[in-house]
């Protein structure tokens, strides 16, 4: 899929995201030449709502969402959705991939099984991006944000999600993280990781240069049942307020 319309809303949609459409050169590990082109969000105003998407072949998987590859999607929308079961090229596939576009949200999502990238990437140019509410379980690093020169990536927002079981990405040498700043250029304003809850990550919070970072913690959130991908999170007693029960997402 390839959503080049502007305003437009997909909802409550099953979408098996396996094709032959990127031709890739396998340069990585586990790395082939062809595998799935990402659903691709290029115009302004784009929704994605209780959504279930993922990629049904292993030996095709690739990237799964893909916001700002090409166009202008300010203001897009991924929202209430899970996301899973992608990727095998190491360091490459992400579960949400927000290459651009100013004032991207991504909420309310459950997200999981990408050992072969981060759960979402904002990188090389998002600006003003709300990245909240999400739960991140069984991906290569939780985030990464950064830029390239040329680009500035600022205002971007990552608070109150949780990140889990992260596997890491050994061939880049990378531990399982919740965050990894990748600053190529110079660095954005105003881009912060805050509030968010790791658990099981073996390289905890990351790395945090040139991020705004407060009020992070690591305890158990309690899923109700991960092994089924119920990822509603039973009652606490003095954690912060947000960590609550979420109604699963999906369609």
């Amino acid at each position: 899929m390839d959503i080049e319309a502007s305003y437009t809303t997909f909802t409550r949609v099953r979408i098996d995201g396996s094709n032959t459409l990127y031709p890739r050169h396998p340069d990585g590990v586990n790395c082939p030449g062809h595998v799935s082109q990402g659903l691709v969000i290029a115009g302004p105003g784009d929704i994605l709502d209780h959504i279930d998407y993922f990629q049904s072949i292993p030996q095709l998987r690739g990237n799964g969402i893909g916001i700002g590859w090409r166009g202008h999607p300010d203001h897009a929308i991924v929202r209430y959705s899970t996301i899973h079961d992608i990727g095998q090229c190491m360091a490459y596939d992400h579960l949400v991939y927000l290459a651009g576009g100013n004032s991207v949200q991504i909420y309310g999502n459950w997200m999981w099984n990408d050992a072969h990238g981060r759960g979402v990437q904002l990188y090389p140019g998002p600006t003003n991006a709300k990245v909240f509410d999400n739960v991140i379980d069984h991906a290569g690093e939780g985030f990464v944000i950064g830029n390239e020169a040329g680009y500035t990536v600022s205002g971007n927002q990552i608070f109150h999600n949780v990140i889990s079981n992260c596997t890491g990405l050994p061939w880049e040498g990378i531990p399982g993280q919740a965050i990894h700043a990748l600053f190529g250029g110079t660095p954005g304003t105003g881009n912060s990781f805050h509030d968010n809850v790791t658990y099981r990550d073996p390289g905890g919070i990351g790395s945090l240069s040139g991020l705004e970072s407060y009020g992070n913690f690591t305890v158990n959130p309690r899923y109700i049942d991960a092994s089924r991908h119920n990822f509603a999170t039973r009652s606490h007693t003095g954690l912060v307020h947000w960590l609550h029960p979420i109604r699963p997402p999906g369609p």
